[in-house]
Formats: C-alpha cells, sequence, structure tokens
C-alpha cells in the first residue's frame, strides 16, 4: 500500500476526509454531529481515523448482528468514542453506538450511554487505527 496524504474539508454540516484507499478517488465521509467525543481519552482520533472506524462497522455490523432484531438505518446512529492508549498494547479507539437519540446529548461527552438488550440499536468495538482492525464487536441482545 501506498502512503498517501490526507485532506479534511470541514463544511457547516460534514466533514470530508479524502483520501487515496486503492483508488484516487476514494472519499469517506461523517457526519460530526452524529460523533461525540467522551472525555477523558489519552488522544484525539483524527477524522480519516474516524472515516476509517466507521467503515469498518457497516461492514462488520450485519453479520455481528444477525439475529439481533431489526437493523435501523445507519443515519439513525450516534457514536460516542475516546482514543485510549493502554499500558500495553497498540492505542485504539472505543466506540459505543446507539440509535435512540432523545436523551439528554448534553450528557453525551461525559457519560457512556449504556442499555442492557435493545438488540442491533446498541452495539460497541474497539479499533486499532495503526492496523486498520476491528475487534471486541458486541451487539446488544434482543430483550
Amino acid at each position: 500500500m501506498r502512503n498517501v496524504s490526507l485532506i479534511e474539508v470541514a463544511t457547516t454540516n460534514w466533514c470530508i476526509a479524502a483520501m487515496a484507499l486503492g483508488s484516487p478517488n476514494s472519499v469517506a465521509a461523517i457526519d460530526p454531529s452524529k460523533w461525540i467525543e467522551v472525555d477523558g481519552g489519552k488522544w484525539k482520533p483524527s477524522v480519516a481515523v474516524l472515516s476509517e472506524l466507521e467503515s469498518a462497522l457497516q461492514s462488520a455490523l450485519s453479520t455481528a448482528a444477525s439475529n439481533r432484531g431489526r437493523m435501523p438505518a445507519w443515519t439513525t446512529y450516534t457514536f460516542q468514542f475516546q482514543g485510549r492508549s493502554p499500558l500495553v498494547g497498540p492505542r485504539y479507539v472505543f466506540v459505543n453506538a446507539f440509535c435512540d437519540g432523545s436523551r439528554d446529548q448534553a450528557s453525551y461527552r461525559t457519560t457512556w450511554i449504556r442499555v442492557l438488550d435493545g438488540g442491533a440499536c446498541y452495539f460497541s468495538a474497539k479499533y486499532e487505527p495503526d492496523t486498520k482492525r476491528l475487534y471486541d464487536l458486541q451487539v446488544n441482545g434482543v430483550g
């Protein structure tokens, strides 16, 4: 794989990370209103890392969520994330996702949303940006 440069373009509602991922015209976009950084992380993931993470999640979630109820539309999810650096091992991004955005959104930066059951509407995972590895993807059961 060749080294590529990253261009970040911020507009009013969207951040676009343009990356050459085997194709010079590959573009990945995230909606920053849906990605909320939780206080207390050890490092700040870039928009490019979050775009890679979102792509990895979209690819893996349908398989991981089989028998976990109806898959909500991707646009309904809110993602809490935090850059973590363990004492031993590589740094990673922890992500917690949920499709119920009716809670007190002001607390999303300080309090992790935890729900028992709820099916495919709720999941969490870890992502190592240096190796592009998604792991510990856990989808809630149906209660």
